[in-house]
């Protein structure tokens, strides 16, 4: 690049972005290679890497919760529901037909604790996506109000009497927002998932490839693994999701050799090098994360940063992830717009301190 763009500059100034895993790839980047570059955006970049990742729940409860706790305990009433459902033979079928699965569940001889945790992962992977996309302009569909407000409406509207049905109707609606997406029915086989992600061939269809890419990094070295383990009462989610849940996919995707004790080695082991948010030892670089995104646990918080060495931790009020990465909009709040200026004026004094 410097040699094809900038032949004429001895020294071109870099500055990185990143949003999500490219904000931590940010973060470490000016952690690692400091030299290379003059500053980083590390956007909602989760630097705390994690093999349990049930604060990810736990974050997903207070947002919704903090929107309207009765949304919060009608999603909890709704799920409990669920769970007593599928141990019985009727409930499943019955949920066979409100989630249009695309695959019944086995006979209850043959089911298994990955089948009903693969079920209910599709389930809370929907409030999972309209949770941490909230709010941010990065489409039609969240600037079209795909998030956890009109979610609430849904859950809370009384003309519905069965809360089960209305989970439904939220996954519904969301599924609204993406081109033929609608009456696509919900993949309910935890073998086949296995066996799709277990072809070593590229494939792009359905982004099978980047999927199966991500799952490796979380197996070897990142963990991130989202669970319901956090092991409180009032979980609106249950305990559907255990830490084996996810370890178990690793073996099955890729081999005996990506158990829990070589996730946790790894995991310790690149803590250790990157430092953590507690311990992190880059310089010049931005780390803003939203206030209602579910990865902010793993973030940086201020107090924790360092300005000696020019390092900001930003929290974005009503905002979710990478908001400020996103284009601006008329629906932009103002701690939105203030954060994007605040960033912007950090960027602006790292380029000014390495003028050419």
């Amino acid at each position: 690049m410097n040699v094809k763009f900038f032949s004429n500059i001895t020294k071109p100034r870099w500055v990185m972005f990143g949003g999500s895993y490219p904000g931590t790839l940010t973060a470490w980047m000016r952690t690692v290679y400091p030299d290379l570059t003059i500053g980083g955006i590390a956007s909602s970049g989760a630097i705390g890497l994690t093999v349990n990742q049930f604060s990810y729940a736990v974050n997903m409860q207070k947002d919704y919760d903090s929107n309207d706790p009765n949304c919060a305990s009608n999603i909890k009433a709704a799920f409990t529901q669920m769970q007593t459902m599928v141990y019985s033979e009727t409930g499943r079928q019955v949920l066979e037909i409100l989630f249009n699965l695309c695959t019944p569940f086995p006979s209850s001889d043959k089911l298994t604790p990955k089948d009903i945790q693969f079920f209910f992962s599709n389930i809370f992977g929907v409030f999972q996506g309209i949770n941490q996309y909230t709010g941010d302009n990065g489409n039609t569909a969240t600037a079209n109000g795909l998030g956890i407000p009109i979610t609430c409406q849904i859950m809370n509207n009384v003309s519905e009497t069965n809360l089960v049905k209305r989970i439904a109707n939220v996954i519904n609606w969301s599924n609204s927002f993406s081109p033929g997406s609608q009456n696509v029915c919900m993949p309910n086989s935890y073998s086949d998932y296995i066996w799709t992600y277990k072809q070593p061939e590229y494939d792009t269809y359905a982004e099978i490839a980047a999927s199966r890419s991500w799952n490796w990094m979380c197996c070897s070295y990142m963990g991130y693994f989202q669970t319901t383990d956090g092991g409180h009462d009032n979980d609106i989610w249950g305990s559907l999701l255990p830490l084996d849940f996810y370890v178990d996919q690793c073996i099955e995707m890729f081999s005996p050799t990506y158990n829990a004790d070589f996730t946790f080695a790894a995991v310790e082991k690149y803590s250790q090098k990157y430092g953590g948010a507690a311990n992190y030892k880059g310089s010049n670089v931005v780390l803003p994360n939203g206030a209602l995104d579910p990865w902010l646990s793993l973030g940086m918080f201020p107090g924790q940063d360092n300005l000696a060495n020019n390092v900001t931790a930003m929290i974005i009020n009503r905002n979710a992830h990478c908001a400020d990465m996103y284009p601006s909009s008329p629906n932009d709040n103002m701690e939105l717009i203030a954060a994007r200026k605040r960033i912007q004026g950090l960027l602006e004094g790292f380029i000014q301190a390495n003028k050419l």
